[in-house]
C-alpha cells in the first residue's frame, strides 16, 4: 500500500494516500470490520465519516463492516450519512441470545476450555437466565462465567 512513514506524515496526507489506493484498479479488495463501534463513539467524528464514506467513492476497492450493540448507531453518531444516499449503511440485524442458546454456548465453551465441568450446571442456567433478560450478548456471559472461574 505504500503507507510506510505515515506516522510522521499530516492526517489529510494520510486519508488522501489511503482514498487513492482505496480506488485504484490495481489494488485489492479490502475487507475493513470495526468491532464494538459503539466505544468509537467521539468529538466531530470526522475519521468515522471518512472511513464510511470510502466504500462509495468512485471505483472503491473497499468493503466496510461495522458491528455494535446498539440499532440506532449511526443515526445518532453519524446522522449525516443518513443524507447521503450511497453512504448510508445497509443494516443486518442479528436478535440476541435466547437463554437456551446461551447455556448451550456457555456449556459448550466451558467444555472445550478445561475439558470439564467447570461450573455448576445451575449456575450455567442462572447466567444465562440473567445475561438473555438483559441484553443476550454471549460475550457478557462468557465474561461472568470467567469471573466466576477466577473466583473459585
Amino acid at each position: 500500500m505504500g503507507l510506510a512513514g505515515a506516522a510522521k506524515m499530516a492526517k489529510g496526507d494520510v486519508i488522501r494516500k489511503l482514498e487513492k489506493w482505496l480506488t485504484s484498479e490495481s489494488a485489492s479488495m479490502a475487507l475493513v470490520v470495526l468491532d464494538e463501534m459503539d466505544q468509537l463513539d467521539s468529538k466531530g467524528q470526522d475519521v468515522l465519516y471518512t472511513v464510511f464514506e470510502w466504500p462509495s467513492l468512485p471505483n472503491s476497492r473497499l468493503i466496510l463492516i461495522g458491528i455494535a450493540n446498539a440499532l440506532d448507531l449511526t443515526d445518532r453518531i453519524l446522522p449525516r450519512l443518513q443524507t447521503r444516499p450511497l453512504c448510508r449503511p445497509q443494516l443486518l440485524n442479528f436478535s440476541p441470545y435466547s437463554k437456551d442458546q446461551l447455556a448451550s454456548i456457555l456449556q459448550e465453551r466451558l467444555k472445550k476450555a478445561s475439558g470439564e465441568q467447570v461450573l455448576d450446571n445451575a449456575a450455567i442456567q442462572f447466567c444465562a437466565r440473567k445475561v438473555s433478560a438483559f441484553s443476550g450478548d454471549a460475550r457478557k456471559a462468557l465474561d461472568i462465567c470467567r469471573r466466576a472461574i477466577e473466583i473459585v
